[in-house]
């Protein structure tokens, strides 16, 4: 269906929240014929299930509520008893698709507008600012009335009679069906069974007037683990709640005044007991009903055309403030706070860790250990016993390490603001006064001294008026996201609680509708017919895994150039350690430098990358008191591919803090900042060894270890490393030393020309790679050759490097089609018309013809006069059959099939068409030449994908 945004239409209802209330609201209002979106500032439908696993189905006699679990008994998700907690999540969001109702994520309501006694429209802050949602009718379905409060700030929610926590631990077999109860004085416990027969439930139950419920699990697991330990033996627990489940007696509710079109749905303000999941889901069902004897309000025809004027009711004041608590910004906070600084930090979530906590990334890929992190490895080793050692767990323990987490920031004094966004930036002479952060309770102001843009996104630094770039250039494309989920694998006799991770697809971070559709994609991936205890999902992570997003522009920006040739800088605060991990198998789309790289140097996964950290790349120009702590940091699109791992960003967070700290006591700028005491501190923690000759890096799991002067070679190509390249050239071996070759330049020029004409083809073809990126014309000769003799290039090549199971690689004939970008001439033309004469050319053929067309275009070679002969080869290129639209975001480059890929797992629901990049470029060739725009291009301008969208907006 085409796009539309929900912040331009009218529903006839809109319900917010995403609990079992606002689930049973939204299905019953879509049964009456009404249409419906359903908002919510975080993105976890069904939350009692899929974040406080909460299992008590209850009864009622509502049709709706019997469709409902009989769906869930049909996939073998709940018992007439209990229902699984993520499957419901998965189940539910299918069924919320099929039924086209609008979702609305990460869009936190903070203020309303009325007209006498209606409700007319709401106010959301999302990422890319203020928003306004309209709809003739509202119903409030949050847990604690978030929507009512902003109508009257002086509601009071009831006090729960419990909160309940509950983990579950696996076991292949356990010893007994027994129930295992203790009581303290904080809590009872019990461990019983569940529906699936590997699997046992510890109920944690706590008064109702308990504060941080979270708190108390690491206490309670040790007080069971000391008088049970036993049963628990080799049992590792698998998922746990991240919020507590409240249960509500009946009573009497708080008295609501409320505009004639807009009621309650919450169950911290319904006069209702509220125990199981049915009571939640019937309150929303009977709700839904009331409201269709209520007013129905229709908002004035201008509504949308308004401005927008809201402003922050409370203030807060700090030394360092930090917008986000995930894989940078918990380690900025407790790095500032041990140095001394008041800190506030902020994070949507309702856990700190990010991508390593919450998306179920729970174990390192490359970076450089060392530093803070180092200690939170450490802790949360520590208290891995009662989550089920480290023999059961791939990696850390995600459950841990948020409560090691927070445990860190109550030791440090930090204020932890949970469920809360930075949505506006106020500054003054490239100073950031304050932010203004929407919470549940409406806007707050924060004023700080030092501000640290910990989003992932650099939603503070943009917000604050910092230029940055979004995605390749080839279309527009940032990394593969991914929508981690928890599984149990059986090891040596043992269940071990491990995550599927996987590309689900392309989303744009910076849009929160674009956002919500990508959380959407993701967990429906996850359905299945019916589930098994064997092939169940425990839980779907709540964090979407964004690989990418904005990268801010700094005072120095890393390039791929200074992460393969292992540089150094003046202002080193630390080091990074990778391979060239991008997600993407269409380089002819990538920059000329990555496509060379890794389709002619072929050092996708032997190319070990790794530089000196300079303080500059995360200080965003024009700004003087604002720090990066995060993946939109300063590196190019192609260096960013190795500069992202987890340990990357905690040692960007570490550095952020400790500078934000030292420029609040110094009274200091970002740029003046002590920086022999920066390094000193880094050094305390060891995240910088001043003492380099000892230092070593961990390349890895399975790469050992190489010392820190294997990393420290001088910024310009030593002659070692030009012998090391023209060795490789001489033997026509493809490997990292050819990319010295190519940078050393007029150095090696003559040498590489006269291999040009080398009896070995690979030497031949290597020196016309290096050649063309140079944009000499002399190789192109050499380029066409192997497209007009589909020359493979792999024939003494390991079968496992060979294109046909290495997505990383093609064939000769292909890479050339793109080499020819930088040095081909005209003479390209009768070589690609041929070619696509054969017809069945499969998609990444024919989009690397058209790039290298409009390369072309672009370097004046080709011009309006070629337009006769042009237009015939952009036909054919654009005509036809054409395999491989239609695969997965990892695809093998399938040059001649028509059947896309089939992967088994979720992957297998990952495929989405990818024929919108084909019109792409095709419509900007035409553009740029002055011909009729394809017709397919207006399609475009209205997909329901943001990037597609982005990409074709200056089209047309």
């Amino acid at each position: 269906m085409p796009f539309q945004s929900c912040f331009t239409r009218r529903f006839d209802l809109i319900t917010f929240g995403t609990g079992y209330a606002a689930f049973g609201a939204v299905l019953k209002a879509h049964e009456q014929g009404k249409t419906v979106c359903i908002v919510s500032r975080q993105s976890d439908l069904l939350w009692e299930s899929g974040r406080a696993f909460m299992p008590y189905a209850g009864t009622s006699a509502d049709p709706l509520w019997k469709s409902w679990t009989t769906e869930l008994q049909n996939r073998n998700a709940a018992t007439n008893t209990e229902i699984d907690g993520a499957l419901a999540e998965v189940i539910a969001t299918e069924l919320i698709a099929q039924k086209t109702i609008e979702v609305l994520y990460y869009s936190t309501p903070v203020a309303v507008e009325k007209s006498n006694d209606k409700l007319e429209a709401v106010i959301v802050a999302t990422k890319a600012g203020y928003h306004r949602l309209v709809a003739h009718q509202w119903i409030d379905a949050t847990e604690k009335a978030e929507v009512l409060c902003l109508t009257d700030p002086n509601l009071a929610a009831r006090t729960p009679a419990k909160r309940n926590l509950f983990a579950y631990y696996q076991r292949l077999e356990w010893p007994d069906q027994n129930e295992y109860h203790l009581s303290t004085s904080t809590a009872d416990l019990a461990l019983s069974p569940t529906l699936w027969p590997r699997q046992r439930r510890l109920t944690i139950s706590l008064s109702g007037e308990t504060e941080r419920p979270r708190n108390h699990m690491i206490s309670s697991l040790q007080t069971f683990f000391e008088a049970h330990g036993q049963v628990l033996t080799d049992a590792p627990m698998s998922h746990c709640s991240l919020i507590d489940c409240p249960e509500y007696s009946p009573g009497n509710a708080p008295t609501l005044s409320l505009p004639s079109n807009v009621l309650s749905a919450s169950p911290a303000v319904s006069s209702k007991a509220i125990i199981t999941l049915a009571d939640r889901f019937a309150l929303g069902v009977k709700t839904a009903d009331q409201l269709a004897n209520h007013t129905v309000h229709n908002p004035p025809s201008d509504i949308h055309n308004r401005p927008i004027n809201v402003s922050a009711q409370r203030s807060l004041e700090t030394d360092v403030f930090v917008a986000g608590a995930g894989t940078g910004g918990a380690y900025a906070s407790i790095s500032a706070a041990r140095t001394g600084a008041n800190v506030i930090v902020i994070e949507p979530y309702e856990f700190p860790g990010g991508i390593g906590a919450g998306g179920g990334i729970h174990w390192y890929y490359y970076g450089i250990p060392g530093g803070l992190q180092a200690e939170a490895d450490q802790r949360t080793l520590d208290i891995m016993p009662f989550f089920g050692g480290k023999r059961h767990v791939r990696g850390f323990h995600p459950e841990a390490r948020k409560l090691i987490l927070e445990t860190m920031f109550d030791e440090a004094g930090i204020t932890f603001l949970k469920g809360a966004m930075v949505c506006a930036a106020h500054t003054k002479d490239q100073n950031v006064t304050h932010v203004t952060s929407a919470t549940a309770r409406g806007l707050i102001d924060i004023r700080a001294h030092a501000f640290i843009d910990a989003t992932g996104d650099g939603d503070l630094c943009v917000q604050a008026g910092a230029d940055y770039t979004l995605g390749r250039e080839g279309d527009g494309l940032v990394h593969a996201y991914s929508q981690s989920g928890g599984r149990l694998s059986e090891r040596d006799g043992l269940l071990t609680v491990n995550h599927m991770n996987f590309d689900a697809g392309f989303t744009d971070p910076t849009d929160p509708e674009d956002l919500s559709r990508a959380r959407i994609v993701g967990i429906r991936q996850y359905l299945q017919d019916q589930f098994s205890d064997e092939s169940r999902w425990t839980y779907i992570a709540p964090a979407i895994g964004l690989r990418q997003s904005r990268q801010i522009k700094t005072d120095y920006t890393v390039t791929l150039s200074d992460l393969i040739e292992r540089r150094k800088f003046p202002d080193a605060v630390g080091y990074t350690g990778a391979h060239y991990d991008n997600h993407a198998v269409d380089y002819e789309f990538e920059s000329d430098e990555g496509l060379f790289w890794v389709w002619l140097c072929r050092a996708w996964r032997d190319g070990r990358t790794a530089c000196e950290i300079p303080y500059r790349m995360i200080l965003p120009k024009n700004l003087d008191n604002v720090w990066i702590a995060c993946r939109a940091a300063g590196v190019t699109q192609d260096a960013h591919h190795s500069f992202r791992m987890q340990r990357d960003i905690q040692r960007l967070g570490e550095i952020a803090g400790n500078a934000a700290a030292l420029s609040v006591i110094h009274q200091c700028g970002s740029r003046d900042v002590p920086f022999v005491a920066l390094r000193n501190r880094l050094a305390e923690t060891s995240a910088l060894d001043l003492d380099k000759s000892e230092l070593t890096l961990d390349f890895g799991p399975t790469d050992g270890l190489n010392t820190l002067s294997e990393l420290c070679n001088e910024s310009e190509i030593s002659q070692e490393q030009i012998d090391e390249g023209l060795e490789a050239l001489q033997n026509g071996q493809s490997s990292r030393a050819v990319w010295y070759l190519y940078r050393a330049g007029d150095r090696v020029r003559s040498e590489v020309i006269a291999a040009l004409d080398s009896q070995n083809p690979l030497t031949s073809w290597i020196a016309a790679g290096v050649l063309a990126l140079w944009g000499d014309t002399s190789a192109e000769h050499r380029l066409l050759n192997a497209i007009r003799t589909q020359e493979y290039g792999y024939n003494d090549t390991d079968d496992a490097k060979k294109p046909e199971q290495f997505n990383r690689v093609v064939p000769n004939w292909m890479a050339a089609i793109s080499f020819l970008r930088c040095n081909g001439t005209q003479n390209t033309l009768p070589v690609f018309q041929d070619f696509v004469s054969q017809g069945n050319l499969a998609l990444n053929v024919r989009t690397g013809m058209a790039l290298t067309l409009e390369r072309l275009v672009d370097r004046k070679i080709l011009t309006k006069s070629d337009r006769d002969t042009l237009t015939p080869l952009l036909n054919a290129i654009g005509s036809g059959n054409t395999p491989g639209t239609y695969e997965i975001p990892q695809r093998n480059l399938t040059l001649a099939s028509n059947s896309p890929q089939q992967r088994s797992g979720p992957q297998r629901n990952t495929h989405d068409d990818y024929s919108w990049q084909l019109v792409l470029i095709l419509s900007r060739i035409n553009k740029k030449l002055g011909l009729p725009i394809p017709e397919e291009a207006e399609q475009y301008r209205n997909d329901p994908r943001a990037l597609v969208r982005r990409a074709f907006a200056n089209i047309i």
